[in-house]
C-alpha cells in the first residue's frame, strides 16, 4: 500500500472525519507546493478556495450517514504562491468492521490545465486577430480568406498564405461540414505539436471558420495517465454494474491471463473466476451493487490456459448524480506467489509441528528412563552405605579401603545422581517448550477488550518482593486498553517483565518505565531499562531458540522466552522490535493491531 500511495501519479491524501490531514502523498505536495510536513498540519478547510470550503460538506454528510460511499466534485484550492488549482476531487469513506466511519482516501486530479484550455476555447469567440490561437476562413472552394498570426504554423507546415488554395482533401472536408451544417473536429500534429481543428460551418456565407487549440501538454498527459493504467503492475478494469459484463481492461490484466482484448470485453465477470468461486463471486458481486466498494477480497481467477491465478480484488463504484451505480472501478492483485508461499509455510510448520511432537517424545522416553534408574541407582547406593555402616561398627581396625568404598558411595555417587537429575529435569523443561512454542500456530485466540494497565500491575504485584529487594525503581505510564488474547498478553508481560529486573546492572540502581500508545492502526507497548544491554554482535540472535546472551552470567533462563514472545505477538499479527546499548540498558517494542475483532 505503502509504495503504490506515494508513487501514484495523482495527488492523494488521508483525512479524518473533520477534515483533519494526516498522510499525503508527495504528488499531492508537489501540486498545491507544500512539504508533506506541513500538509499534514493543516486540514483541507484551511487550503480551500474560500467560496469552496462547504463545497463537500452536503457530500460528506450524506456519506456519514451510509446513504453513498464516495462522492466527486471540482474544487479549487491554494496553492502556497497564493494561485487558484482547479481540481477534480473523489473522496471515499472507509469504515470499520462495524460500519463506524474512520477516514476519508482522497485523491485530487489537477485539472488546471484543462480549465485553462477551457478558457481559451471561449477566447474563440473574440476578434481573430487578438485571439492567441489559430483562426482562418476558408471558402467552400478551398480558398484561404483569412489566417491570424498564431496560423503561420499551420499555414508553414500546408506551405501555404492567405489567398492560397488548401489541400484537396481539407477542400473535401471544408465542403461536406459547410453542406452538413455540423461542425466537424479532428486532432493533426503540426511541427511536433498537436492542434484541436475545429470547422465550423457559417451558413449563407459559403466558407468555414477553423479555429485550432494546442493540446500538445494535454495529449501528453493523456499518454502519460494511459500508459500508467496500461502498464500497472496491478490489473485494472470495469464491470457494467447492470448486466456485469467487463468494459474496459488494462493491458496487464491481459498479460495475465492471457486473453485479448476482443475475448474479454463483453465477457461477464463470473465467467473469469474459477468455477470453484463462481458462488463467491456472485455475492461479492451483490455485496457491490448494494455497498459501492469491496475491500482485499481473495479469489481464484481461471486463466485462458486454464491455470489458476489467485487474486486479491478492490473495487469502488463510479455513480451518476443521483447516486445510481454505472460501473465499478476495479482492480485484481496477483498473489498467486505469496499463497503458494502460505501453502509451503503451512506445510513446513506441520513438518515441524510433527517433528517437535516425535522429538519431544523419543526424549522423553529416555528421560524418563535415565530419572527411574537414577532414582533406583540411589536407593542402592543408600542401601550399600547402610551395610558398610553396620559392618564398620562391626570391625575393631578402620580398613582404608572400606573407608573409601563409603566415601563413594555416600558422597561422590549421589552427587553424580543428583547431578543427573537437575540435567534431566532441565531438559523436560527445554522439551516442554519446544512443545509449546511449536503448538503456538495451532493455539486459538480469545481475544477481549481489557486493561492493560491492570494487567500490568498485576505482573509487578506478584514480582514485589524482586523489585523492593532489589530496590528497583518502576514507571507505569497511562497505558491504553486494547482487544487481544488476555493469557497471551499475560505471557507476553511476563517474560519481558522477568527479563528487565533479572538483567538490571547489579551496580547500579534499576530503573524500569512501561509506556504505550494507541494510533491509529495498532497500539504500541514498551519497556524500558537500564540493564547490561545486549552486545551489538549478539543483537540479530535476541529471539532465536536456546539464545542467551554473553553478559547475562549466571542468570536463569534456558533462551526461549523471546522466541516465545516473539510467535504470540505475531500470531496477532503484530510484531516486536527493541533498541540496546551494551552497559546502558534496552528498549522493547511491541505493536498489537486494532482490528482484532472481539468473538
Amino acid at each position: 500500500f505503502r509504495g503504490a500511495f506515494e508513487d501514484a501519479a495523482t495527488g492523494i491524501a488521508l483525512t479524518d472525519i473533520s477534515g483533519k490531514i494526516f498522510m499525503v502523498n508527495s504528488s499531492l505536495s508537489k501540486m498545491l507546493g507544500y512539504s508533506e510536513n506541513e500538509l499534514i498540519s493543516k486540514s483541507f478547510q484551511e487550503i480551500s478556495a474560500s467560496k469552496d470550503i462547504d463545497k463537500s460538506v452536503e457530500y460528506k454528510k450524506k456519506a456519514e450517514k451510509g446513504e453513498i460511499n464516495s462522492f466527486r466534485i471540482e474544487k479549487n484550492y491554494i496553492h502556497k504562491d497564493g494561485s487558484t488549482i482547479y481540481t477534480l476531487l473523489q473522496a471515499s469513506l472507509i469504515r470499520d468492521n462495524k460500519g463506524f466511519p474512520l477516514y476519508y482516501v482522497t485523491q485530487i486530479i489537477d485539472l488546471t490545465e484543462r480549465k485553462t484550455l477551457e478558457d481559451e476555447l471561449e477566447n474563440i469567440a473574440r476578434f481573430p486577430k487578438e485571439n492567441p490561437s489559430p483562426v482562418m476562413r476558408v471558402s467552400t472552394h478551398g480558398v484561404i480568406l483569412y489566417a491570424n498570426q498564431p496560423s503561420s504554423i499551420i499555414l508553414g507546415k500546408w506551405d501555404r498564405t492567405i489567398g492560397s488554395y488548401v489541400a484537396e482533401d481539407w477542400t473535401a472536408t471544408i465542403k461536406d461540414v459547410y453542406r452538413d451544417g455540423v461542425p466537424y473536429r479532428i486532432d493533426k500534429e503540426f511541427n511536433d505539436r498537436i492542434f484541436t481543428l475545429s470547422f465550423v460551418p457559417v451558413p449563407g456565407q459559403h466558407y468555414v471558420n477553423i479555429y485550432a487549440m494546442d493540446i500538445t501538454e494535454r495529449k501528453q498527459a493523456e499518454e502519460k495517465y494511459l500508459d500508467l493504467y496500461n502498464n500497472a503492475p496491478d490489473m485494472y478494469f470495469s464491470v457494467d454494474a447492470k448486466d456485469g459484463l467487463v468494459t474496459e481492461c488494462n493491458i496487464t490484466m491481459l498479460e495475465k491471463t492471457g486473453y485479448t482484448k476482443k475475448e474479454i470485453i463483453g465477457m461477464h465477470i463470473n465467467e473469469l473466476y474459477a468455477s470453484e468461486d463462481r458462488e463467491l463471486s456472485e455475492k461479492v458481486f451483490k455485496k457491490f451493487l448494494k455497498k459501492g466498494l469491496i475491500k482485499n477480497c481473495e479469489m481464484r481467477v481461471r486463466n485462458k490456459d486454464g491455470s489458476l491465478m489467485y487474486v486479491s480484488l478492490d473495487a469502488s463504484a463510479v455513480r451518476d448524480k443521483k447516486g445510481n451505480i454505472l460501473r465499478s472501478r476495479s482492480s485484481w492483485k496477483d498473489i498467486t506467489d505469496k499463497k503458494h508461499a502460505e501453502v509451503a509455510l503451512q506445510n513446513a510448520n506441520e513438518e515441524i509441528k510433527t517433528f517437535a511432537n516425535i522429538v519431544s517424545h523419543d526424549l522423553r522416553s529416555p528421560l524418563t528412563n535415565i530419572k527411574g534408574f537414577s532414582k533406583i541407582l540411589l536407593n542402592s547406593c543408600n542401601k550399600i552405605n547402610d551395610i558398610l555402616a553396620i559392618n564398620k561398627f562391626n570391625l575393631n581396625k578402620k580398613n582404608q579401603e572400606q573407608e573409601t568404598v563409603g566415601k563413594l558411595i555416600s558422597e561422590e555417587i549421589p552427587h553424580c545422581i543428583d547431578y543427573i537429575n537437575v540435567s534431566v529435569e532441565t531438559m523436560d523443561r527445554l522439551v516442554s517448550r519446544v512443545l509449546i512454542l511449536a503448538r503456538i500456530g495451532k493455539l486459538k485466540l480469545n481475544p477481549v477488550e481489557f486493561s492493560m494497565r491492570a494487567l500490568v500491575e498485576d505482573q509487578l504485584k506478584m514480582r514485589n518482593h524482586q523489585i523492593t529487594s532489589g530496590n528497583i525503581r518502576v514507571w507505569v505510564d497511562d497505558l491504553p486498553d486494547i482487544t487481544a488474547d488476555m493469557s497471551a498478553m499475560d505471557q507476553i508481560l511476563s517474560n519481558l517483565l522477568s527479563n528487565a529486573i533479572n538483567y538490571l546492572d547489579k551496580n547500579r540502581q534499576g530503573e524500569i518505565r512501561i509506556s504505550g500508545i494507541k494510533r491509529r492502526f495498532d497500539t504500541t507497548f514498551s519497556i524500558q531499562d537500564n540493564g547490561i544491554g545486549i552486545p551489538e554482535k549478539e543483537a540479530h540472535k535476541v529471539f532465536e531458540v536456546f539464545r542467551r546472551g554473553s553478559n547475562v552470567g549466571e542468570s536463569m533462563g534456558e533462551g526461549m522466552g523471546m522466541s516465545y514472545v516473539r510467535a504470540l505477538i505475531e500470531k496477532h499479527g503484530g510484531e516486536i522490535t527493541f533498541e540496546s546499548r551494551e552497559g546502558k540498558g534496552t528498549t522493547f517494542h511491541f505493536s498489537i493491531p486494532n482490528n482484532i475483532e472481539v468473538e
